[in-house]
């Protein structure tokens, strides 16, 4: 008897099925593309790659005293006693331990110490 259009099947009864070719089911192995050479770098550009020079500190510690001319490239730190005029291309920042007498010329002065002379900024 069928009901809803169902039909016994011999459960013993195998599936049967065709065996699938084996090398269908796996994909071909290619070759990667081969890239475009790269072309050198325009000297131009290699101008602009140059590395940037970092501005390095000098500093005088605590418990330091000089006396006479310095002069800095980068930034100068003053923890100790300097007597003398002191000259630097960017920044001179005197600690509060720091002291100066004489005259300071940078682009940037920051006092949290002492000074007896004169200071001159340019920025």
């Amino acid at each position: 008897m069928q009901i809803f259009n169902k039909s016994k099947k011999n459960p013993t009864e195998k599936r049967s099925r065709k065996p699938e070719d084996a090398s269908s089911s796996h994909s071909e192995m290619k070759e990667p593309a081969k890239a475009d050479p790269v072309p050198p770098p325009l000297p131009e550009l290699m101008e602009s790659a140059k590395p940037v020079k970092a501005i390095k500190d000098t500093f005088v510690s605590q418990g330091t005293q000089l006396t006479g001319t310095i002069e800095g490239q980068g930034n100068i730190i003053v923890e100790g006693v300097i007597e003398g005029s002191l000259t630097c291309s960017h920044q001179v920042r005197i600690e509060p331990t720091g002291q100066v007498k004489g005259e300071i010329h940078a682009q940037h002065i920051m006092i949290n110490g002492s000074v007896e002379g004169s200071c001159h900024a340019t920025a």
